[in-house]
């Protein structure tokens, strides 16, 4: 980073150059960053902590700045196994949709504009669907179900996330964001089977990959580059995040 610039490090080329946007990021963002996700603001977990009473205030800071330097803004995560607030543990699977709905219609009521929606975040090693994920021995809560479960296809929980997202957020392109994938082609192709699903009802305009070191380190490059490029055959864009 060169320190003390006057625009950001993306300005004015074809790609922007993101940052987590939290009370630690605030300063100087907009000398380095142009497009603005919330880090924890935006999670459901952090918003409706307790039922029915919402904060909102980090999102907020984060909506104010995107629209103050007209940057793209992303909603991080809608749905998610992790950071989702516990009290969804105590509801059958029909409170559970009408809270997943009220969810959805409070986030789309109160922003006006946002880019991009991450609909389902790390559907592969995070779900909530009981599932215990990565370095946990706690289960995720359980409300796949609500949304349809495994289903048919397999996915039905994530397809119907994205229905959702376009019914509530129809000016916003919808991500889905998932990590650990490019560093294994059998993980590549299950992300492209799902990615495909969403496709074929055109729910999906993005896919994220989640650029952890540790999930890369030591994997050859050659393997790397070839499952990205299995990813690009896709079409649609893909988003480093």
């Amino acid at each position: 980073i060169i320190y003390g610039q006057d625009a950001p490090l993306a300005a004015g080329q074809s790609k922007f150059l993101a940052c987590a946007h939290s009370n630690p990021q605030i300063t100087n963002f907009v000398k380095y960053w142009n497009q603005v996700t919330p880090e924890n603001g935006g999670k459901w977990g952090s918003v409706e902590w307790t039922r029915d009473v919402m904060n909102w205030n980090d999102m907020d800071a984060a909506y104010n700045l995107a629209k103050t330097y007209g940057y793209p803004l992303k909603a991080h995560t809608m749905i998610w196994g992790a950071q989702q607030p516990a009290w969804m543990a105590t509801l059958d699977s029909a409170e559970q949709r009408q809270e997943i709905e009220e969810w959805f219609l409070a986030m789309a009521d109160r922003y006006d504009s946002i880019t991009y929606v991450e609909v389902v975040n790390e559907p592969l090693h995070n779900a909530p669907n009981g599932m215990k994920p990565w370095g946990s021995n706690t289960p995720n809560i359980n409300y796949a179900q609500a949304l349809g479960g495994a289903g048919a296809t397999g996915w039905d929980w994530v397809i119907t996330s994205f229905r959702l997202a376009r019914q509530y957020f129809p000016k916003s392109k919808l991500i889905l964001n998932e990590y650990s994938v490019i560093n294994s082609t059998t993980t590549t192709q299950q992300y492209i089977e799902l990615i495909n699903l969403l496709k074929a009802e055109n729910l999906i305009d993005g896919i994220g990959e989640q650029a952890h070191a540790f999930t890369t380190y030591g994997v050859p490059v050659s393997t790397l580059k070839a499952n990205l490029d299995l990813l690009a055959e896709t079409g649609l864009p893909i988003y480093l995040t």
